[in-house]
């Protein structure tokens, strides 16, 4: 640990004298009643007296220290003379001293991460940012200490040394001292060179200078290449002249065939094993990408969002991508269908049918049921689905509700407005790019103690404001801990400055000690993080800690439900019933082949989020408004000629 106070330091009083039998004491950084300790020794396992005494010459013995401190010396008779804060320490801040939470560091300054690498600040007033977790590369950059070649010194694998020819070289083999980049070729190798091989059937040597970025002389067809050193080096081949490699043999050519690489192209060469290889084209000509193309996997049903590449004739054989659904809708149009019961739609495309003929041509069958995903390539938005509330559509896989805004993949419809008033199942992922509103909601499992025979339900927690919860037990160190939220609140943690993003008017709402029963405080959240204190120096502790922050992203901030900043809106007004809505009750004619058939009573469902109406009017007791259904008997047209 370093040193706080110099051992050559000397103290006076206020009037130029030694500061003879003064002392000094040691607290937090920014505080003058939290004592914090310091020691005789490096290792900091012999504590020393706080306040420390100062000699006949107003010097201290030795004073080690982790982080910052405040330091404020006394006279012999307790009147205070001088105080500094913060006090980092000799050896401390921009001294490849270990980071401390607690200390700001300046631009340039240079600190050990709790990883081992060394890092530089890039800005000043830098406090609180770890350059191990996050923090890097915004606050810190990672630093990489390249030694000058020491001839005393034995060099381990993967060491970086610089040579006197201006050359960086990386060890291979472990060195003993004298091992020189000269003297001992074997053992490093440089870290870029330029050099000329000539080509040969089987004994080219690329493996003799390493590193090496070779210009490749001749004509050959190459059918081998000698052993290299060890497997996974590469060698970058400048072919001089056409140059045929053979995929045979020990070589494999990327695309899977003989590969003729004409003057002037280049390619890789990486060792598999010492003795089998593989060549890398670095331009991919046509029998390159044609035995590309031939050795890809086959997807017999294509999604929408699947590509294709296309030469562009019209903009001088630009390449350019068509998206599936782009070739869908240019190919495929389908006009036999009823355009009435259809509310408009123009165009379906035969593939679409499926859904469309279950609900249009296949009214009688009450429950239909889907196995698969049900997305835009069954039915083109917004194409509207008939349901009546006393029938059921159950998919078995996912619903895509992928396009958003007024355009969504399905709707449900009863009369002219896009309600689910059916049951409705998706035994699978739901997935809605926009709003929900919904009555209640819960989860439903197996239960996990009894799944065979029962279901457990849990409600959702809610309430008037858009809360985030985040919660986690940190360890005290010498009675604190600094929680970053965007690190602590789950396992596997988030990006640095989501929660920032994400979150608004973010408190924290419990603390509890799980361990003891010392007192824990927190500190202001300030961006993702806050500090948790003890009022036990020396606490090593667990803290559960809860915060709840609103939402604060753009999204929220648009819902139709919350205001400007995103706050939630709870009470709203419901809208008046236009005469078009109202026309929803007026009895609706349809014509059918049966005779005599009763008519129905319909609910209606357009009319529950307007005044006078209620959503759920069988919580309260009230009748849903009704329409009545009436059948017309059309008498069969005798198409026989007497």
């Amino acid at each position: 640990m370093p040193r706080v106070i110099d051992g050559f330091t000397q103290f006076f009083d206020n009037a130029g004298a030694p500061l003879v039998a003064g002392t000094l004491k040691f607290t937090e950084s920014g505080s003058n009643a939290t004592l914090k300790d310091t020691y005789s020794d490096f290792a900091e396992s012999v504590a020393n007296t706080n306040p420390v005494v100062l000699d006949a010459s107003g010097r201290c013995s030795d004073v080690f220290g982790t982080g910052s401190y405040r330091v404020t010396s006394y006279d012999s008779d307790g009147v205070q003379i001088e105080q500094f804060d913060p006090m980092p320490g000799i050896g401390g801040v921009g001294d490849f001293a270990d980071w401390d939470t607690t200390v700001t560091y300046a631009a340039r300054d240079i600190v050990v991460g709790s990883d081992g690498a060394y890092y530089r600040s890039l800005v000043g007033s830098n406090t609180a940012n770890d350059p191990a977790y996050g923090a890097e590369p915004t606050y810190w950059e990672v630093v990489q200490i390249i030694s000058v070649f020491n001839v005393n010194k034995a060099y381990a694998v993967d060491d970086i040394v610089l040579w006197t020819d201006g050359v960086l070289y990386t060890c291979e083999t472990a060195t003993t001292a004298g091992d020189t980049p000269v003297t001992e070729p074997t053992k490093w190798s440089p870290d870029i060179t330029y050099t000329t091989v000539a080509s040969h059937a089987t004994t080219s040597a690329i493996w003799v200078v390493k590193n090496s970025i070779i210009n490749f002389t001749g004509a050959e067809t190459i059918t081998d290449f000698p052993a290299a050193t060890k497997a996974g080096e590469e060698r970058t081949l400048i072919c001089a002249g056409a140059t045929v490699f053979t995929h045979a043999g020990n070589i494999t050519v990327q695309g899977g065939a003989t590969y003729t690489a004409a003057a002037n192209m280049v390619v890789v060469v990486t060792a598999i094993t010492t003795t089998t290889f593989h060549v890398r084209p670095t331009f991919v000509d046509a029998t390159i990408l044609g035995a590309l193309i031939a050795s890809l996997t086959g997807k017999t049903t294509p999604v929408d969002a699947d590509t294709l590449a296309i030469s562009d004739s019209a903009a001088s054989a630009i390449g350019k991508k068509v998206t599936f659904a782009n070739l869908k809708a240019f190919l495929v149009s389908d006009t036999a269908y009823n355009a009435t019961s259809w509310n408009g739609v123009t165009t379906i495309a035969p593939s679409k049918n499926a859904v469309r003929d279950e609900f249009e041509l296949r009214a009688p069958k009450a429950n239909p049921t889907f196995s698969g995903t049900v997305t835009s390539s069954h039915i083109l938005g917004p194409a509207l689905l008939a349901l009546e509330s006393n029938r059921q559509l159950q998919i078995q896989g996912n619903v895509d509700n992928s396009l958003s805004g007024t355009d969504p993949v399905i709707y449900f419809q009863l009369g002219s407005s896009y309600t689910l008033a059916a049951d409705f199942d998706a035994n699978g992922a739901f997935d809605i790019v926009g709003a929900l509103s919904k009555g209640s909601g819960s989860f439903k499992i197996d239960h996990p103690v009894d799944p065979d025979n029962k279901i457990l339900y849990h409600s959702f927690i809610e309430g008037p404001r858009v809360d985030l919860i985040y919660r986690g037990v940190a360890k005290l160190k010498h009675g604190s801990a600094t929680i970053d939220l965007n690190k602590d609140s789950s396992v596997a943690g988030m990006m640095p400055g989501t929660f920032e993003a994400l979150t608004q008017n973010a408190v924290v709402t419990s603390l509890h000690n799980q361990d003891g029963f010392a007192r824990v405080r927190s500190e202001k959240i300030i961006g993702a993080k806050f500090k948790i204190v003890c009022e036990e120096y020396a606490s090593t502790d667990e803290v559960a800690w809860v915060v709840i922050a609103e939402r604060g992203d753009a999204f929220i901030k648009t819902w139709s439900v919350t205001d400007a900043d995103g706050r939630m809106v709870p009470e709203q007004d419901k809208e008046e019933a236009t005469p078009e809505n109202l026309k929803a009750l007026d009895p609706e004619i349809v014509e059918t082949d049966e005779k005599d058939k009763p008519d129905e009573i319909v609910p209606v469902n357009e009319l529950t989020k307007k005044k006078g109406y209620r959503i759920h009017s069988e919580a309260y007791g009230v009748t849903r408004p009704e329409r009545v259904k009436r059948f017309k008997y059309k008498k069969p047209v005798n198409s026989t000629r007497s």
